[in-house]
Protein backbone atom coordinates (compact mmCIF):
# COMPACT_ATOMS: atom_id res chain seq x y z
CA UNK A 1 0.00 0.00 0.00
CA UNK A 2 1.59 3.79 -0.76
CA UNK A 3 2.30 6.07 1.92
CA UNK A 4 -1.13 8.08 1.45
CA UNK A 5 -2.89 4.81 2.43
CA UNK A 6 -4.87 4.83 5.19
CA UNK A 7 -6.96 2.74 5.05
CA UNK A 8 -7.02 -1.42 5.29
CA UNK A 9 -10.21 -2.95 3.85
CA UNK A 10 -11.44 -6.12 6.43
CA UNK A 11 -14.36 -7.70 6.68
CA UNK A 12 -13.78 -8.89 10.13
CA UNK A 13 -13.96 -5.07 11.12
CA UNK A 14 -17.58 -3.54 10.07
CA UNK A 15 -16.78 -1.01 12.62
CA UNK A 16 -13.47 0.52 10.55
CA UNK A 17 -15.15 0.06 7.16
CA UNK A 18 -18.51 2.07 8.62
CA UNK A 19 -15.51 5.12 9.86
CA UNK A 20 -13.72 4.96 6.59
CA UNK A 21 -17.18 5.56 4.64
CA UNK A 22 -18.30 8.32 6.81
CA UNK A 23 -14.97 9.87 6.58
CA UNK A 24 -15.29 10.03 2.80
CA UNK A 25 -18.47 11.50 3.58
CA UNK A 26 -20.11 8.46 1.97
CA UNK A 27 -24.03 6.87 3.81
CA UNK A 28 -23.63 9.22 6.97
CA UNK A 29 -26.88 8.89 7.94
CA UNK A 30 -26.63 5.07 7.77
CA UNK A 31 -24.69 2.16 9.58
CA UNK A 32 -23.00 -0.62 8.59
CA UNK A 33 -24.55 -3.92 9.71
CA UNK A 34 -22.05 -6.15 8.33
CA UNK A 35 -19.47 -6.84 5.69
CA UNK A 36 -18.17 -9.94 4.10
CA UNK A 37 -15.84 -11.28 1.43
CA UNK A 38 -17.27 -11.93 -2.14
CA UNK A 39 -15.82 -15.23 -3.63
CA UNK A 40 -11.97 -15.63 -3.70
CA UNK A 41 -10.98 -12.51 -5.77
CA UNK A 42 -8.10 -12.36 -8.69
CA UNK A 43 -6.91 -8.79 -8.27
CA UNK A 44 -8.77 -7.15 -5.45
CA UNK A 45 -10.21 -7.84 -2.40
CA UNK A 46 -13.79 -7.54 -2.76
CA UNK A 47 -16.17 -6.97 0.32
CA UNK A 48 -19.89 -6.59 0.23
CA UNK A 49 -20.93 -4.37 2.95
CA UNK A 50 -24.15 -4.27 4.11
CA UNK A 51 -26.00 -0.87 5.47
CA UNK A 52 -29.11 -0.32 7.02
CA UNK A 53 -31.08 0.72 3.93
CA UNK A 54 -28.88 -1.25 1.10
CA UNK A 55 -25.91 -3.14 0.15
CA UNK A 56 -22.82 -1.97 -1.28
CA UNK A 57 -19.38 -3.99 -3.11
CA UNK A 58 -16.41 -1.80 -1.29
CA UNK A 59 -13.27 -3.12 -3.48
CA UNK A 60 -9.55 -2.36 -2.60
CA UNK A 61 -6.64 -2.23 -4.33
CA UNK A 62 -3.83 -3.46 -2.45
CA UNK A 63 0.10 -3.89 -3.58
CA UNK A 64 -0.65 -7.79 -4.60
CA UNK A 65 -2.47 -9.66 -6.48
CA UNK A 66 -5.09 -10.70 -3.96
CA UNK A 67 -5.01 -14.58 -5.62
CA UNK A 68 -1.12 -14.97 -5.75
CA UNK A 69 -0.33 -12.00 -2.65
CA UNK A 70 3.54 -13.29 -4.20
CA UNK A 71 2.79 -11.33 -7.40
CA UNK A 72 3.58 -7.52 -6.62
CA UNK A 73 0.48 -5.48 -8.46
CA UNK A 74 0.54 -1.30 -9.01
CA UNK A 75 -2.14 -0.42 -6.64
CA UNK A 76 -3.47 2.54 -9.41
CA UNK A 77 -5.41 -0.60 -10.87
CA UNK A 78 -7.73 1.49 -8.62
CA UNK A 79 -8.54 4.84 -10.05
CA UNK A 80 -7.90 3.44 -13.63
CA UNK A 81 -11.12 1.50 -12.49
CA UNK A 82 -12.79 4.29 -11.33
CA UNK A 83 -11.83 6.30 -14.48
CA UNK A 84 -13.27 3.51 -16.85
CA UNK A 85 -16.80 3.55 -15.01
CA UNK A 86 -16.80 7.32 -15.65
CA UNK A 87 -15.66 6.92 -19.08
CA UNK A 88 -18.36 4.76 -19.30
CA UNK A 89 -21.31 6.31 -18.02
CA UNK A 90 -22.83 8.20 -20.63
CA UNK A 91 -23.05 5.06 -22.76
CA UNK A 92 -25.91 2.83 -21.45
CA UNK A 93 -24.99 0.28 -23.57
CA UNK A 94 -21.80 -0.15 -21.57
CA UNK A 95 -22.64 1.13 -18.13
CA UNK A 96 -25.99 -0.50 -18.22
CA UNK A 97 -24.51 -3.45 -18.20
CA UNK A 98 -22.29 -2.99 -15.38
CA UNK A 99 -22.50 -2.40 -11.71
CA UNK A 100 -23.10 1.24 -11.36
CA UNK A 101 -20.38 3.34 -9.97
CA UNK A 102 -20.55 4.88 -6.31
CA UNK A 103 -17.63 6.51 -5.61
CA UNK A 104 -13.96 6.38 -4.89
CA UNK A 105 -11.13 7.21 -2.60
CA UNK A 106 -7.69 7.41 -4.29
CA UNK A 107 -5.76 7.72 -1.05
CA UNK A 108 -6.73 3.95 -0.21
CA UNK A 109 -7.43 2.95 -3.24
CA UNK A 110 -10.89 2.16 -2.49
CA UNK A 111 -14.20 2.11 -5.37
CA UNK A 112 -17.58 1.55 -3.93
CA UNK A 113 -20.08 0.03 -6.33
CA UNK A 114 -23.95 -1.03 -6.42
CA UNK A 115 -24.34 -4.21 -5.41
CA UNK A 116 -26.30 -6.71 -7.61
CA UNK A 117 -28.58 -9.42 -6.01
CA UNK A 118 -28.82 -12.56 -7.22
CA UNK A 119 -25.99 -12.14 -9.15
CA UNK A 120 -22.76 -14.47 -9.70
CA UNK A 121 -20.38 -14.58 -11.81
CA UNK A 122 -20.13 -16.80 -14.62
CA UNK A 123 -16.62 -18.98 -13.96
CA UNK A 124 -19.02 -22.41 -13.56
CA UNK A 125 -19.00 -22.11 -17.16
CA UNK A 126 -15.58 -24.15 -17.02
CA UNK A 127 -17.81 -26.80 -14.98
CA UNK A 128 -20.22 -26.97 -17.40
CA UNK A 129 -22.37 -24.03 -17.41
CA UNK A 130 -24.02 -23.22 -20.54
CA UNK A 131 -24.69 -19.81 -22.61
CA UNK A 132 -27.66 -19.36 -24.56
CA UNK A 133 -27.26 -17.03 -27.91
CA UNK A 134 -28.67 -14.77 -25.79
CA UNK A 135 -26.27 -14.57 -23.76
CA UNK A 136 -23.80 -14.02 -26.97
CA UNK A 137 -25.50 -11.81 -27.95
CA UNK A 138 -25.00 -9.30 -25.04
CA UNK A 139 -21.58 -9.99 -24.89
CA UNK A 140 -21.64 -8.93 -28.41
CA UNK A 141 -23.68 -5.72 -27.79
CA UNK A 142 -21.76 -4.55 -24.96
CA UNK A 143 -17.87 -4.82 -26.58
CA UNK A 144 -19.41 -3.56 -29.58
CA UNK A 145 -20.86 -0.37 -27.57
CA UNK A 146 -17.30 0.10 -25.41
CA UNK A 147 -15.08 -0.18 -28.30
CA UNK A 148 -17.00 2.68 -30.01
CA UNK A 149 -16.58 5.36 -27.24
CA UNK A 150 -13.95 7.87 -28.09
CA UNK A 151 -11.74 8.37 -24.57
CA UNK A 152 -11.61 12.26 -24.21
CA UNK A 153 -8.30 13.44 -24.27
CA UNK A 154 -7.70 13.95 -20.71
CA UNK A 155 -8.59 10.66 -19.97
CA UNK A 156 -5.92 8.74 -22.70
CA UNK A 157 -3.02 8.86 -20.10
CA UNK A 158 -4.99 7.14 -17.39
CA UNK A 159 -6.06 4.22 -19.76
CA UNK A 160 -2.39 3.96 -20.94
CA UNK A 161 -2.17 1.60 -17.90
CA UNK A 162 0.95 0.77 -18.33
CA UNK A 163 1.86 -0.50 -15.28
CA UNK A 164 -1.28 -3.17 -15.16
CA UNK A 165 -0.33 -4.08 -19.03
CA UNK A 166 3.41 -4.53 -17.68
CA UNK A 167 1.95 -6.94 -15.27
CA UNK A 168 -0.25 -8.86 -17.80
CA UNK A 169 2.35 -8.91 -20.30
CA UNK A 170 5.17 -10.64 -18.15
CA UNK A 171 1.98 -13.54 -17.46
CA UNK A 172 0.71 -13.61 -20.92
CA UNK A 173 3.65 -13.74 -23.24
CA UNK A 174 6.82 -14.26 -21.77
CA UNK A 175 6.64 -16.17 -18.62
CA UNK A 176 4.65 -19.01 -19.88
CA UNK A 177 7.73 -19.58 -22.77
CA UNK A 178 10.23 -18.12 -20.38
CA UNK A 179 11.90 -22.15 -19.73
CA UNK A 180 13.52 -20.60 -16.25
CA UNK A 181 10.28 -19.46 -14.87
CA UNK A 182 10.22 -21.45 -11.95
CA UNK A 183 6.60 -23.14 -12.98
CA UNK A 184 6.51 -27.18 -12.26
CA UNK A 185 3.28 -27.72 -14.42
CA UNK A 186 3.51 -31.59 -13.70
CA UNK A 187 1.81 -30.92 -10.13
CA UNK A 188 -1.15 -29.47 -11.91
CA UNK A 189 -1.28 -32.46 -14.77
CA UNK A 190 1.31 -34.82 -15.28
CA UNK A 191 3.39 -34.45 -18.43
CA UNK A 192 2.42 -31.17 -18.81
CA UNK A 193 5.85 -29.79 -18.26
CA UNK A 194 7.48 -32.18 -21.13
CA UNK A 195 4.20 -30.38 -23.17
CA UNK A 196 5.21 -26.99 -22.24
CA UNK A 197 8.79 -27.41 -23.01
CA UNK A 198 8.11 -28.70 -26.64
CA UNK A 199 6.29 -25.53 -27.00
CA UNK A 200 9.23 -23.47 -26.27
CA UNK A 201 11.05 -24.83 -28.80
CA UNK A 202 8.89 -24.06 -31.39
CA UNK A 203 10.74 -21.04 -32.67
CA UNK A 204 8.20 -19.10 -34.84
CA UNK A 205 5.67 -19.83 -32.47
CA UNK A 206 7.33 -18.10 -29.47
CA UNK A 207 8.68 -14.99 -31.72
CA UNK A 208 5.03 -14.61 -32.75
CA UNK A 209 4.08 -14.50 -29.56
CA UNK A 210 6.49 -11.98 -28.93
CA UNK A 211 5.06 -9.97 -31.83
CA UNK A 212 1.59 -10.43 -29.95
CA UNK A 213 3.14 -9.10 -27.09
CA UNK A 214 4.35 -5.67 -28.20
CA UNK A 215 1.45 -5.41 -30.05
CA UNK A 216 -0.56 -5.25 -26.64
CA UNK A 217 2.28 -3.06 -24.93
CA UNK A 218 1.40 -0.46 -28.30
CA UNK A 219 -0.49 2.47 -27.53
CA UNK A 220 -4.09 2.20 -29.50
CA UNK A 221 -6.97 4.09 -29.95
CA UNK A 222 -9.66 1.52 -28.68
CA UNK A 223 -11.00 1.69 -25.23
CA UNK A 224 -10.80 -2.06 -24.52
CA UNK A 225 -12.01 -3.92 -20.94
CA UNK A 226 -8.39 -5.68 -21.24
CA UNK A 227 -9.73 -8.75 -18.92
CA UNK A 228 -12.90 -9.92 -20.89
CA UNK A 229 -13.53 -13.28 -19.70
CA UNK A 230 -16.22 -15.68 -17.31
CA UNK A 231 -14.50 -14.33 -14.45
CA UNK A 232 -15.50 -10.59 -15.63
CA UNK A 233 -19.17 -11.15 -16.63
CA UNK A 234 -22.15 -11.64 -14.08
CA UNK A 235 -25.13 -13.56 -14.92
CA UNK A 236 -28.03 -11.30 -13.31
CA UNK A 237 -31.85 -11.17 -12.97
CA UNK A 238 -31.31 -8.52 -16.15
CA UNK A 239 -29.26 -10.36 -18.25
CA UNK A 240 -25.55 -10.23 -18.54
CA UNK A 241 -23.29 -7.77 -16.84
CA UNK A 242 -19.56 -6.98 -16.65
CA UNK A 243 -17.06 -5.90 -13.92
CA UNK A 244 -13.87 -6.05 -13.37
CA UNK A 245 -11.97 -3.86 -16.16
CA UNK A 246 -8.71 -2.41 -13.85
CA UNK A 247 -6.87 -3.88 -16.87
CA UNK A 248 -8.69 -1.59 -19.47
CA UNK A 249 -6.61 0.36 -21.83
CA UNK A 250 -6.34 2.19 -25.36
CA UNK A 251 -5.42 -0.78 -27.98
CA UNK A 252 -6.34 -3.06 -30.26
CA UNK A 253 -10.15 -4.02 -30.28
CA UNK A 254 -8.54 -7.69 -31.46
CA UNK A 255 -7.58 -8.13 -27.88
CA UNK A 256 -10.70 -8.50 -26.19
CA UNK A 257 -12.35 -10.17 -28.93
CA UNK A 258 -9.19 -12.97 -28.64
CA UNK A 259 -9.89 -13.15 -25.06
CA UNK A 260 -13.40 -14.00 -25.21
CA UNK A 261 -12.56 -16.22 -27.99
CA UNK A 262 -9.64 -18.69 -26.02
CA UNK A 263 -12.56 -18.85 -23.31
CA UNK A 264 -15.15 -19.70 -25.79
CA UNK A 265 -13.05 -22.67 -26.67
CA UNK A 266 -12.18 -24.01 -23.45
CA UNK A 267 -15.68 -24.46 -22.07
CA UNK A 268 -17.40 -25.43 -25.35
CA UNK A 269 -18.62 -22.76 -27.47
CA UNK A 270 -16.78 -22.84 -30.12
CA UNK A 271 -20.26 -22.89 -31.93
CA UNK A 272 -21.53 -20.33 -30.87
CA UNK A 273 -18.76 -17.92 -32.26
CA UNK A 274 -20.57 -17.70 -35.35
CA UNK A 275 -23.35 -15.82 -33.14
CA UNK A 276 -20.95 -13.96 -32.03
CA UNK A 277 -19.03 -12.45 -34.78
CA UNK A 278 -22.52 -11.74 -36.54
CA UNK A 279 -23.52 -9.61 -33.80
CA UNK A 280 -20.26 -7.79 -33.08
CA UNK A 281 -20.92 -4.12 -34.80
CA UNK A 282 -16.88 -3.23 -34.75
CA UNK A 283 -14.11 -3.43 -36.69
CA UNK A 284 -11.84 -6.18 -36.40
CA UNK A 285 -9.73 -8.03 -38.28
CA UNK A 286 -10.54 -11.83 -37.50
CA UNK A 287 -7.10 -13.44 -37.68
CA UNK A 288 -5.86 -11.21 -35.26
CA UNK A 289 -8.31 -11.85 -32.92
CA UNK A 290 -7.68 -15.87 -33.18
CA UNK A 291 -4.12 -14.73 -33.02
CA UNK A 292 -4.82 -13.10 -29.40
CA UNK A 293 -6.96 -16.31 -28.50
CA UNK A 294 -4.12 -18.34 -29.16
CA UNK A 295 -1.78 -16.78 -26.72
CA UNK A 296 -4.16 -16.58 -24.05
CA UNK A 297 -4.66 -20.96 -24.57
CA UNK A 298 -1.71 -21.41 -23.92
CA UNK A 299 -0.91 -18.78 -21.10
CA UNK A 300 -3.84 -20.29 -19.20
CA UNK A 301 -2.41 -23.89 -20.03
CA UNK A 302 0.67 -23.11 -19.25
CA UNK A 303 1.35 -20.21 -17.19
CA UNK A 304 0.88 -18.87 -13.64
CA UNK A 305 -2.86 -17.74 -14.19
CA UNK A 306 -4.51 -21.20 -14.24
CA UNK A 307 -8.38 -21.23 -14.71
CA UNK A 308 -10.54 -24.23 -13.01
CA UNK A 309 -10.64 -25.96 -16.16
CA UNK A 310 -11.65 -30.35 -16.05
CA UNK A 311 -9.18 -32.00 -18.42
CA UNK A 312 -6.91 -34.19 -18.69
CA UNK A 313 -3.52 -33.83 -20.81
CA UNK A 314 -4.64 -34.84 -23.80
CA UNK A 315 -7.69 -31.86 -23.67
CA UNK A 316 -4.91 -29.81 -22.91
CA UNK A 317 -2.54 -31.09 -25.77
CA UNK A 318 -5.30 -30.04 -28.10
CA UNK A 319 -5.84 -26.40 -26.22
CA UNK A 320 -1.75 -26.11 -27.09
CA UNK A 321 -1.99 -27.50 -30.48
CA UNK A 322 -4.82 -25.58 -31.07
CA UNK A 323 -3.03 -22.50 -29.66
CA UNK A 324 -0.13 -22.93 -32.51
CA UNK A 325 -2.61 -22.95 -35.28
CA UNK A 326 -4.47 -19.60 -33.84
CA UNK A 327 -1.43 -18.27 -33.32
CA UNK A 328 0.77 -19.13 -36.36
CA UNK A 329 -1.89 -18.91 -39.04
Amino acid sequence: MSAAACFFLDPSNPSAIERRLHELGWFTDDRVRSAERIGDGNMNLTVRVRLGRRTVVVKQARPWVEKYPSIAAPVGRAEVEAAFYRAVVAEPAVSGRMPAFLGADAASHLLVLEDVPDAHDLTAMYRGERLESADVEELAEYLTALHAIEAAPEEREIFRNREMRALNHAHQYAIPLDPANGLTLDRITPGLDALAAGLRRDAPYCARVAELGALYLADGATLLHGDFFPGSWLHTPLGLAAIDPEFCFLGPAEYDLGVLMAHFLFTDHEALLPVFRAMYGGRCDWRLVGAFAGAELMRRVIGVAQLPLQADLERKRDWLEQSGELVCG
